[in-house]
Order: C-alpha cells, then sequence, then structure tokens
C-alpha cells in the first residue's frame, strides 16, 4: 500500500512510463523491492526501521545473504547502491511526511540521510539524498562512439548470417532487411534505443514539394511526454526506408493477415508482428557483433553517441569553433543555434553536450570530415557515403559500380539542381 502511494505520488512528477518495463517508473519499481524484501524477510516495517538497519540493508545490497568474513565480494557496483540507496531515503521520507514524521529521514531522525547537491550539473534538480552507508559518488563514465570500421561489420553480418546459413524464407529475408532499417535509423538519427522501437510508419516523412525527408523521434527522458524532435535524413536513407516497409513490411504483414495486428509499428516483429522492444534492439546487436567477431562493446547508446559527436563537429567546423569555450560563446551568440542542437539531439541541456565537444574537435584535427569544405548537403553526402560503404546486393555480395552510380547519380543532380552542389556531372 505505501509502496503504491508512493509511486503515484512519483508520477505527478511526469517520470516516464514507457517501455517494456515501464521506463523509469519500472526501474524504480525494481530498485524498491530490494527495502520491500528485506524489510519482510526482517519482519520489520519501514516506520520502525533506524540508522542501523539501513547500514544493515546496505551491506545486505552490497554482498547479499553469503557475505564471507574473510573474502567479501560485491555483487552490486557502487553506482547501482548508490542509486537503489537514494532512491529508499527518497521513499522513507515520502512515507515518513505522510504518518506526520517530519524527520524520520534527518540529519537527527530515525535514519540520519540528508539531501546534498548533486555535482551534476546538466541535472535540472540539483540536490539527492545521500547516508553515511552510502558508497561516494563516482565520476561520470561516458560510453565511447561506435567506430566506422565497426558499423560496416555490422552491416556486413546482417547478410552473412543468413547467407552462412544458406537460408533464404521471407521471414529470414525480412528480418535481414529490418536490421539493415535498424542500423541506418540508429546511425542517422542519433535516437536512444527505446526513441527508436517507438518509431511509427507515420513517423518516416518523404520529400515533397515542401518538406525535406526527415524522420520525427518522441523525445524521451523530458518532463513533457508528448515532446517530439525533427531529424533530417538523405534521400538515400529515406528511399531505403521506403523500400522497407512496402517491399518487406508489407508483405509481412500480408502473409500473416488476420493473425498479426497491425500497430503500424516501423520495426516489428517477424513472429507477432508486434511491435520491437527496446531490449530486442540491443539483443539484435548483440547478435551481429557476436557474427561479426567484435570483442569490444557494442550497443545500440554508442550509435547516439557518434551522432552527436559529428553533429557538433559539424558545428564547430561551420562556424569555425575551436574550443569548448568558443562553443559555448556560439552558442550564445549565433541566434538560433541553441535551440537547433537540443532540438536535434533531444538533450535536456547543454551541459549534456559538453563530453562530446572534445572528441568533435580531435576529429576535426584529424581531418574526418573533408567534405565539409564543399558547398554541398552533408545530409545527403552521408547517406551516399553509407551506400558507398555498406552497400551490398541481398546475397551479400559488394554492389557493382554501375549498381553505385544508378543509386547515386540522381540524388547528385538532385542536390545541384536545388543549387544545393558545385559538383560536375555528366
Amino acid at each position: 500500500m505505501e509502496v503504491n502511494l508512493y509511486f503515484q505520488y512519483r508520477l505527478t512528477d511526469n517520470i516516464s512510463v514507457l517501455g517494456a518495463k515501464g521506463g523509469t517508473l519500472g526501474t524504480n519499481a525494481a530498485q524498491l523491492t530490494h527495502l520491500v524484501r528485506y524489510c519482510y524477510e526482517n519482519n520489520i516495517s519501514f516506520l520502525d526501521l533506524n540508522d542501523s538497519d539501513f547500514f544493515n540493508f546496505i551491506e545486505h545490497l552490497k554482498y547479499g545473504k553469503k557475505k564471507l568474513s574473510k573474502h567479501c565480494i560485491k555483487i552490486r557496483t557502487d553506482a547501482n547502491i548508490l542509486a537503489i540507496g537514494r532512491l529508499c531515503l527518497d521513499f522513507l521520507s515520502y512515507l515518513g511526511k505522510k504518518h506526520f514524521m517530519e524527520d524520520f529521514v534527518s540529519e537527527s531522525g530515525c535514519i540520519h540521510g540528508k539531501r546534498q547537491k548533486n555535482k551534476r550539473t546538466n541535472r535540472k534538480y540539483g540536490e539527492c539524498w545521500h547516508h553515511g552507508a552510502l558508497p561516494l559518488p563516482q565520476p561520470t563514465q561516458y560510453r565511447s562512439a561506435i567506430s566506422d570500421d565497426y558499423i560496416s561489420e555490422l552491416y556486413a553480418a546482417t547478410n552473412a548470417i543468413f547467407k552462412k546459413h544458406d537460408s533464404g524464407t521471407f521471414q529470414e529475408q525480412y528480418i535481414r532487411e529490418r536490421r539493415k532499417i535498424m542500423l541506418t535509423l540508429l546511425e542517422i538519427t542519433g535516437g536512444r534505443r527505446q526513441e527508436i522501437a517507438l518509431l511509427d510508419i507515420s513517423d518516416i516523412h518523404f520529400r515533397s514539394d515542401k518538406t525535406h525527408p526527415h524522420v520525427v523521434l518522441r523525445t524521451l527522458k523530458h518532463i513533457n511526454k508528448n515532446e517530439f524532435r525533427v531529424v533530417p535524413i538523405s534521400d538515400m536513407d529515406a528511399s531505403a526506408i521506403d523500400t522497407f516497409i512496402k517491399a518487406y513490411r508489407a508483405k509481412l504483414f500480408k502473409i500473416y493477415k488476420g493473425k498479426f495486428i497491425d500497430d503500424n509499428a516501423l520495426l516489428s516483429s517477424s513472429t507477432t508482428g508486434k511491435r520491437l522492444s527496446e531490449n530486442t534492439i540491443t539483443q539484435e546487436i548483440s547478435i551481429l557483433a557476436r557474427f561479426a567477431g567484435i570483442d569490444a562493446q557494442c550497443c545500440p547508446h554508442m550509435f547516439r553517441h557518434k551522432a552527436i559527436i559529428k553533429w557538433v563537429a559539424n558545428i564547430l567546423h561551420r562556424y569555425q569553433l575551436s574550443s569548448s569555450d568558443d562553443f559555448e560563446q556560439g552558442l550564445i551568440s549565433i541566434d538560433g543555434l541553441k535551440t537547433s542542437i537540443l532540438q536535434l539531439t533531444g538533450q535536456k541541456s547543454l551541459a549534456s553536450l559538453n563530453h562530446y565537444i572534445g572528441n568533435a574537435l580531435t576529429q576535426l584535427k584529424n581531418g574526418i570530415y573533408p567534405l565539409s569544405n564543399i558547398e554541398i548537403d552533408l545530409i545527403q553526402i552521408d547517406g551516399i557515403k553509407r551506400l558507398l560503404n555498406y552497400g551490398q546486393d541481398v546475397d551479400g555480395n559488394p554492389l557493382t559500380d554501375l549498381d553505385i552510380a544508378k543509386a547515386i547519380l540522381p540524388h547528385l543532380r538532385e542536390l545541384n539542381s536545388t543549387g544545393r552542389g558545385s559538383l560536375k556531372l555528366p
């Protein structure tokens, strides 16, 4: 009962409930079960807990029931223990106030917890709970961006998996093409895995007289649950997505008409027709990475890091900004730049971009983006480069020069005809 009341209260903070496991609310519920289980096993109510009990609870989190006197091995990381402990302190404080025990969790209360400033400046709320039993916060460790070589190997694996087993059923063809589109979406949108899973067919907008191709992503981790952002994409990527929808996805639901319910999801299961979950996207990347023989970490969020670094690098180059200070000053002085970069990345604050700037500057110094000197649409160039780097036929063989020429010449001509290119074409 008390737990239900607490989460009803948390819902007023507009925390996320999206995803297969209930978003942030589901994560918090799983974290709080540790305290519920501890109190049940020790036959003690929440409001009867004292400071010594909380110390014992944190020790239980660290080592579990099998704590050895000589060799104590932690079963959880300090970061996990800190997150669980802070949530439990917040829950107990809420419970105390509901029962008119305002100081139940305080420096002089039954449990000696206190609120202190959170040193992470990219969070809106600058305070968090702390207690003497909790481990000290550690510096944030960021995932690295995925490399171009790894992306190329993942694309190659989409074909090679079924080629190796000499399989060619339609379901296998569908899975192969779905994996390619999944990789493309992760790469070009910089979307979080759940944002990619939530994409509907109607979120893909193709070129028209009024608009350029773009993807509309639902932005997660924001207070406003109905916040969306627009990410422009190349004509070639839009064409690939369109082909997948019409030639593969539509056929899947035609074959299983009456068995599958079409919920308009862009990425659907080949066995149930249901929308892929964010965990399935992670599993798909893991399957491809294993098959490709990639031993290093390889996960969906690394695509997001790569995309943001690329966007930041383009801004730095376009406006001739050579340092983090220049970047911050540029966001202030250049009209609309701050809004556009936050809208593109889906970040809450500019402080979230700080750790990307150094990587972007390094890439520019190494000459990673020489094409940005040419007055041509970089989004279209990225689409063409993707075909050149990862282009394969259905059997996994590299596309011929003629295949590539037929694919890219119409798009290059379109760039020139709209005044966005400066290449001489036949």
